[in-house]
């Protein structure tokens, strides 16, 4: 079985734009998208909602639902 993708964007990030973060998951089939909707690097650690579907997608391999979005 496959592992899923789940990738993580922030809408105002100097170092990785959500714009890489869009690309990225148009070329991983079946991957999906959370975006963050602040300033800087590394949301992971700033939002519970980032963390609690990143845990989730690396726990029990559930995805957020489409479209998600998440803030700081």
């Amino acid at each position: 079985m496959a592992g899923k993708v789940l990738v993580m964007g922030n809408v105002s990030d100097a170092e990785t734009p959500l714009e890489n973060g869009e690309e990225l998951h148009s070329m991983i089939p079946g991957s999906q998208l959370i975006v963050l909707d602040t300033m800087g690097h590394t949301g992971f650690y700033r939002s519970q909602c980032l963390a609690t579907a990143g845990g989730a997608t690396l726990t029990r391999g559930e995805l957020p639902a489409d479209g998600t979005r998440c803030s700081a």
